[in-house]
């Protein structure tokens, strides 16, 4: 089946976007306005483009600043998830990647910046977790936080964060293999909304986990599963992701303005940044009248 298309239109593209949803549910999406970038959260991008280190390096140097310093603002969460999706919201590099409900929200996004490049819209179909519901989720969310030294034993870390190992029904099994499995992809979660932004753009998010190799951790007991310390991109090949959406860089513009017929623009998606509104109203009345004068003028 047919995997990656390419539109010029906010009609090629809801055509896409319904005949994926006939074959698939539980689709979320995520807009990217440079096909060249990774998917990839943004505590793993450089600290800067002359260094090959990463925010990973240091994330719970991040953490701990922001707690520190804007302790007036982060001091309202019940978990590290709910901690991590708020520290993202004021652009603190963190282990969540956005993603969104709303397909419209995607193309936004794939178009609103880098003019001059190809954008691309991912359609992930992924089951999504109830962080409330699942427990040691949000453990495998504070791994960068919580482990000092790698690599770290997954099993010695899981108990000294609290987690009681307990076997399935049939005894084949454990909680502990349960989140081990599931530590080897990253996961979509859902989490409570605490932003007016969050909720304008359906978001969600899908956290990325430190990934895991058999080898001999730091404290030299004998070799097992462990933490290292390193995140991996989502492959673009991997199952997860249904279709591709390649947005041609010279249709960009016009899919902006066709969005915005539809309630899709800065001022919905943003509804927090007034500044920003402000700037797109005065930016679209000059545009309208500078076009009005125009036409006066040739007639």
């Amino acid at each position: 089946m047919e995997r990656e298309f390419e539109i010029h239109s906010l009609e090629e593209y809801i055509k896409v976007i319904h005949e994926t949803n006939n074959r698939l549910d539980n689709l979320y999406y995520r807009g990217q306005s440079n096909k060249k970038y990774e998917l990839i959260p943004s505590i793993c991008h450089k600290i800067n483009k002359d260094s090959e280190e990463k925010y990973l390096s240091i994330e719970k140097n991040i953490i701990n600043e922001a707690l520190f310093k804007y302790s007036n603002v982060f001091n309202n969460y019940e978990s590290h998830i709910e901690l991590l999706t708020q520290l993202q919201h004021y652009g603190i590099p963190t282990r969540l990647m956005d993603v969104t409900a709303n397909p419209l929200v995607a193309l936004y996004f794939a178009c609103s910046s880098n003019s001059d490049c190809d954008g691309e819209v991912f359609v992930f179909h992924m089951p999504i977790i109830e962080t409330y519901d699942t427990e040691g989720i949000d453990a495998l969310a504070a791994v960068g936080y919580n482990c000092d030294l790698y690599p770290f034993p997954f099993e010695k870390y899981l108990d000294e964060c609290g987690i009681e190992e307990k076997l399935t029904p049939n005894n084949h099994s454990s909680n502990y293999d349960f989140l081990f499995n599931m530590s080897q992809a990253p996961v979509l979660v859902r989490q409570k909304c605490f932003f007016a932004r969050q909720k304008a753009q359906s978001g969600r998010y899908i956290l990325f986990i430190n990934k895991t190799k058999y080898c001999s951790p730091y404290n030299g007991e004998e070799d097992s599963y462990c933490f290292i310390k390193e995140i991996a991109a989502i492959d673009k090949n991997e199952e997860c992701i249904a279709n591709i959406i390649k947005i041609p860089y010279s249709c960009k513009k016009e899919l902006l303005l066709q969005l915005k017929h539809v309630n899709i623009d800065e001022s919905t998606l943003f509804p927090e940044d007034i500044d920003g509104g402000c700037r797109m109203l005065v930016r679209d009345l000059g545009s309208q009248y500078i076009n009005k004068t125009s036409c006066q003028e040739k007639s």
